[in-house]
């Protein structure tokens, strides 16, 4: 009987955690939890994780390091807990104003809050209501508008993640699990999936990397549904709502 070649071999290896139902490799994460149900990416999860994918957009590779520095910052002025998410947007709404100044302080001794603004000044400018504001406390509105926010711009990036099997969006779900490891929240035995977590960077040129990216949905969603439940959070009804008012954009945002 001939070898399994080598590639075939690892490929089984990194899938020895899955089960198959058909020609689906179900995570085992989602298979000990029974799956999360009601997890709506559109309506639910795009809005609380697009921060990211605008970060990484603006930034590439840069993308998901700025996204810790802005978590660890918001965990060192809460006091909270190292395995709290601060993932999600919704995560910043409770920071009190001391707080918030205490995050903007923070990131400008680093010298990254201008790199953080320059990624989030559109969803911003164009989201008032938008949590991450106090990011721009101390920055006028003629200030900000010298980010030259262009709501054509974000259409664009904004529909590139709205596929979430596509490489925008996988990517800004990566830079939540990302951010999961980095805070000890997330750990993953040797063996599964997400134990590659770096072939992420990949995606989706390799099988691997394929493989990766499926935990990384999986792991997601299982988070969310646990943090927040099947229910759209106040700012992801607010983000959709107010798309729907911003006149250039009429009914092309969920085209």
């Amino acid at each position: 009987m001939a070898e399994p070649s080598p590639k075939k071999s690892k490929a089984r290896r990194v899938l020895s955690d899955h089960k198959r139902v058909g020609k689906r490799f179900i995570p085992p994460m989602v298979e000990a939890t029974g799956g999360v149900e009601g997890i709506n990416w559109i309506e639910q999860l795009l809005p609380e994780l697009l921060w990211l994918g605008l970060l990484n957009d603006r930034h590439s590779t840069k993308g998901p390091s700025l996204a810790v520095s802005v978590m660890k910052a918001a965990k060192e002025a809460t006091g909270e807990s190292p395995k709290d998410w601060f993932a999600t947007t919704s995560s910043y709404l409770r920071l009190s104003e001391e707080q918030q100044r205490a995050v903007v302080t923070s990131l400008s001794q680093t010298g990254e809050l201008e790199s953080i603004r320059e990624a989030l000044a559109q969803l911003v400018s164009f989201y008032p209501e938008c949590p991450l504001r106090f990011l721009f406390v101390d920055a006028s509105t003629v200030a900000l508008e010298a980010y030259k926010p262009e709501i054509e711009a974000f259409k664009t990036i904004l529909v590139s993640v709205m596929n979430r099997w596509e490489q925008p969006a996988t990517l800004a779900q990566a830079s939540a699990v990302y951010l999961g490891f980095a805070s000890g929240m997330l750990k993953v035995m040797e063996g599964m999936a997400l134990a590659n977590f770096p072939e992420i960077s990949k995606f989706p040129t390799t099988e691997e990397s394929k493989i990766v990216a499926g935990g990384v949905r999986a792991t997601v969603s299982m988070v969310f549904g646990i943090v927040q439940g099947s229910k759209a959070s106040p700012w992801s009804t607010y983000f959709w709502n107010r798309g729907f008012e911003l006149q250039p954009c009429h009914g092309t945002w969920l085209r």
